[in-house]
């Protein structure tokens, strides 16, 4: 009963500041961001929706048709009031949009161009941060994993698209936190935690690839207790995951309520028909969605990727095979690795008309993994056998 208890309360309290903090930025006169929005869409025009620069493949496609409505939804032309114009969005009213507390100040100093110059600092910045952390913690075992999932998919290109940033910002400061408290003596709930993240990714997402914020900080977690040699249980990941999904969709439900309430017309509806639409498709699209997704992330430039993937996983199977660790203690860290894949079979008419960026939720397959291979290969075995292997090579050499 305390543990509900606890819930509601940060429930409450999220809701509270989701709703304070849009009216906030929404009272911020529409004159003070009329520059920068004119100049936005100078660029984002010259641009053109769907912009491809890099690498010739849908897979670095940016999405400007959806950065363009977030520049636009800051601005307001017809203000009635800062409750209504946080609430209203035309014909995504059931979304939060809070993007807009960081973007709709941003605007009124800086263009689109410009926020994604900072954009990159930023982001690049702290994901380079987290794997630096990582590595220091537990060397290459969770931050080559990682590195190898983002750069998998195209995270180099993320920056440039504000619509895709958000969820990653998310995920890679929940992984620093969970880096930093496991040095510290001071821990915290990891199921309100991973409740909070869930929360917050709702409330700024647009349906990109938000599981993301759950897979990463998750293996993260699973990936340093394996390295202090502490035991993980497929309950932990089943209730963290509950926690994420249930912070997820109660934050969803939360705003088309009060935007139900506010605008006077019915949110839930809009919604309901939207969920129907995305998950709703037979048995052969959904597979199809899977088969989709995982083509654009391994096989994107031909099978000649698709068969560097294999190459490097059955040379660490080969490895597994023939010296591990227990196996049956880190199988659990490959449950994370279908996260993707459940996700694309429910959703899948989303995931199949976007699949050019929801195939990076793949990255938490990789991610998943490696860090299996990581913990439970016998590296140190190895080691030993390329050192005799120098030492023979310089014995040979020196006759």
């Amino acid at each position: 009963m305390q543990a509900v208890r606890k819930y509601i309360q940060t429930y409450l309290l999220l809701i509270s500041f989701f709703v304070v903090s849009m009216i906030l930025v929404y009272s911020i006169p529409n004159d003070w961001i009329q520059k920068q929005n004119i100049i936005s869409n100078e660029t984002l025009r010259s641009e053109g929706e769907y912009p491809t620069y890099l690498y010739g493949t849908n897979a670095v496609m940016l999405d400007n048709y959806t950065d363009s409505y977030m520049i636009n939804k800051a601005y307001v032309e017809d203000s009635t009031n800062p409750i209504y114009d946080a609430m209203y969005a035309e014909n995504y009213a059931r979304y939060w949009h809070g993007y807009q507390v960081v973007l709709r100040p941003l605007m009124t100093v800086f263009s689109y161009q410009q926020i994604r110059y900072i954009n990159s600092f930023l982001l690049l910045g702290l994901m380079s941060l987290l794997i630096a952390k990582l590595y220091k913690v537990s060397g290459l075992k969770i931050a080559l994993p990682l590195f190898l999932g983002l750069s998998a998919c195209y995270f180099i290109i993320i920056p440039a698209s504000l619509q895709f940033s958000s969820v990653f910002y998310i995920a890679t400061i929940a992984g620093i936190l969970i880096v930093n408290k496991r040095n510290t003596t001071k821990q915290f709930d990891l199921n309100i935690f991973f409740f909070v993240v869930g929360s917050i990714t709702n409330f700024v997402d647009y349906l990109t690839v938000p599981m993301i914020t759950l897979g990463i900080p998750l293996l993260i977690y699973l990936g340093l207790k394996a390295n202090a040699d502490e035991h993980f249980t497929f309950k932990e990941i089943f209730f963290y995951s509950l926690s994420w999904i249930l912070g997820y969709a109660f934050t969803w439900i939360a705003k088309w309520a009060i935007g139900s309430l506010v605008l006077q017309r019915n949110i839930f509806l809009e919604a309901f028909e939207a969920v129907l639409f995305r998950t709703g498709s037979d048995l052969t699209y959904r597979f199809e969605a899977i088969l989709t997704n995982f083509n654009l992330m391994f096989l994107n430039q031909g099978n000649k990727i698709g068969l560097v993937w294999m190459l490097a996983i059955a040379v660490l199977l080969i490895m597994l095979i023939i010296k591990h660790h227990d196996i049956k203690a880190n199988l659990k860290l490959l449950l994370v690795a279908f996260y993707p894949y459940v996700w694309y079979f429910v959703l899948s008419n989303h995931s199949m008309i976007h699949c050019w960026f929801t195939y990076r939720l793949q990255l938490v397959t990789i991610f998943s993994i490696f860090v299996f291979f990581g913990f439970t290969i016998d590296f140190s075995y190895y080691r030993k056998v390329l050192t005799q292997l120098k030492v023979s090579i310089k014995k040979i050499i020196s006759r």
